[in-house]
């Protein structure tokens, strides 16, 4: 998979596994179905954030405006991490509420010593709220925050 033209922070080709659940009881044509989608990064499998699959669930059926993001926060490199030339990407899980504030559930990935200045950083974002047939809903999302020494 061409992930460097879909997926602009990863670079390069990588493959792409997908998860499925079958149903022992299922007619005939719809025995499995896809619920996660995996890239194998540095020896890892990563989830892809960006599909979601939802087979046990009834689909809802409307108009959905996603979130917007209207103010980023760059986080304060920590020095701790500059001095011993500490990089790498936080992967925060966070709620993006109907007034737009964020609130960070939890760190899913990440360096320890990078982690609380990227979470005091996406406290401070603000969104144009999501939107789901005109009315205003909070929304679950990753955020990836990305320390680089060479910026």
């Amino acid at each position: 998979m061409d992930t460097a033209g879909n997926y602009d922070t990863l670079a390069g080709p990588l493959d792409e596994y997908l998860a499925d659940w079958k149903k022992s009881a299922a007619p005939k044509g719809q025995e499995v179905q896809h619920i996660a989608e995996f890239f194998f990064i540095e020896g890892n499998f990563r989830w892809n954030s960006t599909v979601q699959f939802f087979p046990l669930q009834k689909t809802k059926t409307g108009s959905i405006v996603p979130a917007k993001l209207v103010k980023r926060v760059q986080p304060e490199y920590p020095a701790e991490a500059q001095a011993k030339r500490i990089e790498g990407t936080v992967r925060l899980q966070v709620i993006v509420r109907t007034d737009g504030s964020v609130t960070v559930q939890n760190v899913v990935e990440g360096d320890p010593v990078l982690s609380p200045a990227a979470v005091e950083a996406v406290r401070q974002w603000r969104y144009e709220p999501a939107l789901f047939n005109g009315k205003l809903i909070e929304m679950q999302t990753t955020i990836d925050v990305v320390f680089s020494l060479s910026r």
